[in-house]
C-alpha cells in the first residue's frame, strides 16, 4: 500500500531567499598534504577502469546484521542500503585498499561491501594504452532486497498523522512523528527516501535547511527512482533551492538541470530567476561562500562540496572538525584540518571535490576565492 508526502508545502519553500556576506582571512602556512599521481601528458588518451564481471553484492543474512526477524521480514523485503566506498582500481583490475566514505543503512552492510568487492574484477584504467593503477575510483555498492512501494501498516499510520500535522504548519511535531521512522534498520529505499522528502520539507519550513539538504542528498546518492513519480520534480526543485541558498552553486545547478529535464521550468518561475543569479555570481564573483554541517544522521559523519575557486579557507567554525580531503579526478589532497590556513589547488585541476570530516554537527563556512596565488 503506497503513500504520500504533502507536496502542498513545495510551494511555500519558493520564497526562501539567496545570499552570501562577505570574509576575509588572514593568510598561513599550507598543511602538509599528500598528491598521488596523475595521467599527465596521456590525459587525452585516458581510459578508466571498467567492470571485467557481474558485480554482484553478498547480501548479509539476518544473524550477521543484528536485525531482529519479525513477521514483516519474513513475508516481506529485507532492508535496502548504499555503501559508497573509493580504492585504487590496480593494473590488474583488483581493488586495492578499498574504504567506505559514505553509508545509508545499517553499519553491517558496510562490513558486506568491503568483502563483496574482494571478487570484483575491472579492466584496468590505461595511460597511453598501457594499463595502470587508477587510485581514488569511487564505487556504489547497493543492497536492495526488492524494489518495492509498500510501508508496514505502523509506518503507514505514523506517516499520515505526520502529514496532517505538516500541512497544520506543525513541523516540529511532524519531524517527531518521522524521525523514529527512520532510524529504523529495516527499511527500503522507498520508506528511506519518501520520509527523508517530508523530513526535508519540515526541516526547511522550520529553516534549518542543512538539516534538510541533508536528507535531500541521501535521495540523491540513491536514485530518485524509489520514489512516487510525482514527487520526484518536488525533491529536484528543493534540492537545487537549498543547495542555492547554502551556497552549494555547483550541486544546485545539477539540481536544477536535471528538473528541467524531467519538468520544464518556466522563464519566469522564481526558481529558473534564481538558478540564472546563482549561475551569474558561481561564474562572476571572486568570493564564495558555503554553510556546511558535518552530516548528523549518515552513517559517517562528513560534508561534500564541489569547489568552484583555487583558493579557500574555514571561517565561523562551531564544533571540532579533523580533516579533510580534496580530489580532482585522479588527483588527491589530504589534510589534517586548520582554521588558520589557505588552502590552494594548482589553476589546471578542475572538478574538484572538498570533503570535510569531523564530529556530527559542527558547522562552519567555507570561503573560495581567487584573489591569492596558486
Amino acid at each position: 500500500m503506497g503513500y504520500r508526502v504533502v507536496s502542498g508545502l513545495m510551494t511555500a519553500l519558493a520564497c526562501l531567499l539567496w545570499s552570501s556576506p562577505l570574509i576575509a582571512q588572514e593568510k598561513s602556512d599550507l598543511p602538509v598534504v599528500e598528491t598521488l599521481l596523475s595521467c599527465g601528458k596521456d590525459c587525452k588518451s585516458a581510459t578508466d577502469p571498467k567492470p571485467d564481471n557481474e558485480h554482484t553484492t553478498k547480501y548479509p543474512g539476518v544473524v550477521l546484521t543484528g536485525f531482529v526477524m519479525d513477521d514483516r521480514m519474513r513475508n516481506g523485503p529485507m532492508p535496502d542500503a548504499l555503501v559508497l566506498l573509493r580504492a585504487t582500481v590496480t593494473k590488474d583490475g583488483i581493488l586495492k585498499d578499498p574504504k567506505v566514505v559514505r553509508l545509508i543503512g545499517a553499519s553491517k552492510f558496510a562490513e558486506a561491501a568491503l568483502e563483496s568487492v574482494k571478487d570484483w574484477r575491472y579492466q584496468p584504467a590505461t595511460r597511453g594504452g598501457v594499463p595502470v593503477d587508477r587510485p581514488n575510483w569511487e564505487i556504489k555498492v547497493p543492497f536492495v532486497s526488492h524494489i518495492s512501494d509498500a510501508i508496514s501498516n505502523s509506518d503507514i499510520a505514523l506517516f499520515g498523522q505526520a502529514s496532517a500535522l505538516s500541512a497544520e504548519g506543525k513541523h516540529t511535531d511532524a519531524i517527531a512523528k518521522l524521525l523514529p521512522v527512520l532510524s529504523k534498520l529495516d527499511l527500503t529505499f522507498y520508506e528511506r527516501e519518501t520520509v527523508s522528502l517530508q523530513l526535508a520539507i519540515d526541516y526547511a519550513q522550520q529553516g534549518d535547511l542543512l538539516s534538510a539538504r541533508e536528507y535531500l542528498d541521501d535521495i540523491a546518492l540513491i536514485g530518485d527512482r524509489y520514489l512516487a513519480k510525482e514527487q520526484r520534480p518536488n525533491f529536484w526543485r528543493m534540492l537545487a533551492l537549498i543547495n542555492a541558498k547554502t551556497g552549494q552553486l555547483v550541486e544546485a545547478k545539477q539540481a536544477f538541470s536535471v528538473l528541467n529535464a524531467i519538468q520544464p521550468v518556466a522563464a519566469d518561475d522564481p526558481l529558473a530567476k534564481l538558478a540564472q543569479a546563482a549561475d551569474q555570481k558561481m561564474h562572476n564573483d571572486k568570493l564564495l561562500t558555503a554553510t556546511g554541517r558535518i552530516a548528523k544522521a549518515s552513517g559517517l559523519p562528513s560534508w561534500s562540496h564541489y569547489l568552484m575557486r583555487h583558493n579557500f579557507t574555514f571561517v565561523k567554525v562551531s564544533g571540532k572538525l579533523d580533516r579533510l580531503s580534496i580530489w580532482c579526478g585522479e588527483r588527491l589532497l589530504e589534510s589534517a584540518f586548520s582554521d588558520k590556513a589557505e588552502w590552494h589547488i594548482p589553476k589546471d585541476w578542475s572538478l574538484c571535490r572538498l570533503d570535510v570530516y569531523g564530529d556530527p554537527g559542527a558547522t562552519f563556512t567555507l570561503a573560495e576565492m581567487d584573489d591569492s596565488p596558486s
